[in-house]
Order: structure tokens, then C-alpha cells, then sequence
């Protein structure tokens, strides 16, 4: 199975530095949940991340947050590979 994580979805005022920016997106910690239930997931085998434009980004804050993203999954990849020990969230 492949997820595909597409920054957009975020809401605008976390991710500023998309294409499509949405009003009314998704919170930062449902999208990190997500994102770590995405890489505990067995069946799932590959994951992206896409639709980052640093060229409207502010601060690098979506820049941050597509980083903090593919750190979760890893994390929910540990956890599979470890037998559900949990590791720590970044905050």
C-alpha cells in the first residue's frame, strides 16, 4: 500500500508554502498521528510526501513540518520493526 501525504491538505496557516493552500486543513497533530499510524501500519509499504513550494513558504514552517512528518513515519516504522515499543513525538 502506498500513502501519500500531500502538504496542501494542512491548513494554510501551518502551511503556508503549498500550491493549493486550504482554509480549514487539517491540524499539524492529526496530520503527525497520521503519520505515524501510516508507518505502524503493516500493509503499508511506501510513503511520500508531496506538494512543498519553498518559494511560498514563511520561515520554512511547511518546510518544518514535511521533515517533522517523515520523522513520524520512520518513528511508526521503528515501532513495527520493534515490536510496538513506542519512541518518543518531537514537538
Amino acid at each position: 500500500t502506498l500513502v501519500s501525504f500531500d502538504l496542501d491538505a494542512l491548513d494554510a496557516g501551518f502551511a503556508p508554502g503549498v500550491s493549493a493552500p486550504a482554509a480549514g486543513g487539517l491540524t499539524p497533530a492529526l496530520w503527525m498521528g497520521a503519520a505515524r499510524l501510516a508507518g505502524r501500519t503493516a500493509s503499508v509499504r511506501s510513503v511520500d510526501v508531496v506538494e512543498l513550494n519553498p518559494s511560498l513558504d514563511r520561515d520554512n514552517q511547511t518546510a518544518r513540518l514535511a521533515a517533522r512528518t517523515v520523522w513520524e513515519i520512520f518513528a511508526g516504522f521503528a515501532e513495527r520493526q520493534s515490536n510496538g515499543r513506542y519512541y518518543p513525538r518531537v514537538h
